[in-house]
């Protein structure tokens, strides 16, 4: 294994980034690993992406937007519990070959993998959220914890998107305290702030946007529920897939509001960007997340957002000012009576931060891991409280 000299801190690094899933694949940490990657690469390091084939058809080896993509299948097929000797064997004899790894996932496989297969040093981001919207998975939360404790004992630090989250994994594992730093979630700023304006619904309805992978957990049927209340005034766009989303559009049609929501599928980021920017409300009701990183790209676009009170979205919208809170309890006649209120109200103007700073701030913990001695120069000082830029 090559460890950088501190002398030579500022050289570019050979960095392994891991992860369950990536890109075409949708979610939310697929998002984030592949703007950290590309970001990363932009920086001049060397990236690498460990991930896994989830339908035996991408390319086992690809480069793109100037990062490395490996695949490997795994044996076990299930949705959250992959499992791939082939890339624990990688890491077992790729010890010369990367500086650092990067794993990301309490969640899934991942962590376990890097702990038991890598020998060298690594930083763990575990998008934490304690607890899981599948039963059987957080069943298996009791006997994974004591697998975490060592991912976390090797760890040589560790990364959470919001202080909430860092407060929450800190609590399950005591000894990540000291080791635990707080980086947001970033945004493609310029992307966002500059999205085509689109046309206006011909009938003068305005738009509420809700936009994520369609799990259950996402309760997206709240808010579709709520356009009960608010359809001589609004169209629903969702744009995003997943296994509820033949669910949702059957409960749309129950509910008649076949002319009231609309399900776009996945979108170009451009699409999404423009979406966002244009709508009167973006609206997330989930049950739990890491960091709301749509209500980031709202309060970029100065877009006002309606999301359920849970503690990743109260810290969203204590720093950025552009979230309405509702209790996940509300009713259908309280949802829709925010989303009014907000849509109507003045446009955010908030700053957020972008993916080259996220990218930026994580570097410099890269470099504590191993560079240790330079710590004495403050070279992580500010981390913690890099979470979003307001103003």
């Amino acid at each position: 294994m090559s460890a950088l000299r501190p002398e030579a801190s500022d050289a570019p690094m050979r960095i392994a980034l891991v992860t369950s899933r990536y890109w075409p694949s949708f979610g939310g940490i697929q998002s984030h690993v592949q703007a950290l990657a590309e970001n990363l690469a932009a920086g001049g390091h060397q990236v690498t992406v460990l991930t896994h084939d989830l339908d035996g058809d991408d390319p086992v080896e690809e480069t793109i937007n100037g990062v490395d993509v490996v695949r490997f299948l795994p044996i076990v097929p299930s949705e959250h519990l992959l499992i791939s000797p082939a890339l624990g064997a990688h890491l077992r004899a790729s010890t010369w070959s990367y500086d650092l790894v990067h794993v990301h996932g309490y969640h899934d496989s991942a962590a376990a993998m890097v702990m038991k297969h890598w020998a060298g040093p690594y930083v763990f981001t575990p998008h934490f959220h304690g607890s899981s919207a599948s039963r059987i998975r957080s069943m298996l939360h009791v006997p994974y914890r004591r697998v975490a404790r060592r991912v976390v004992q090797r760890a040589g630090q560790m990364i959470c998107v919001t202080r909430s989250e860092r407060e929450a994994f800190v609590r399950w594992f005591p000894t990540a305290a000291g080791r635990t730093h707080v980086i947001s979630n970033g945004v493609e700023v310029d992307r966002l702030r500059n999205a085509p304006m689109r046309a206006p619904e011909p009938d003068g309805r305005r738009t509420i946007l809700c936009a994520g992978r369609l799990e259950a957990y996402k309760r997206v049927d709240e808010v579709i529920d709520a356009m009960v209340h608010l359809r001589t005034g609004f169209v629903l766009e969702v744009c995003g897939d997943g296994p509820e989303r033949a669910a949702l559009e059957a409960h749309a049609i129950d509910l008649g509001l076949a002319d009231s929501v609309r399900f776009r599928g996945r979108v170009s980021d451009i699409e999404l960007a423009s979406a966002i920017r244009s709508a009167a409300a973006v609206v997330s009701m989930s049950e739990h997340e890491a960091q709301g990183i749509v209500l980031l790209e709202a309060a970029a676009a100065g877009t006002p957002s309606v999301a359920s009170g849970i503690p990743a979205h109260l810290d969203v919208a204590e720093t950025t000012g552009a979230v309405s809170i509702v209790s996940p309890d509300a009713s259908a006649a309280d949802l829709a009576a925010v989303v009014t209120r907000a849509a109507d109200g003045p446009r955010p103007r908030a700053g957020v931060l972008a993916w080259s700073e996220v990218a930026e701030q994580t570097e410099r913990v890269y470099r504590q891991v191993l560079c240790p001695e330079v710590t004495s120069e403050g070279v992580t000082l500010g981390i913690e409280e890099g979470v979003v830029r307001t103003g």
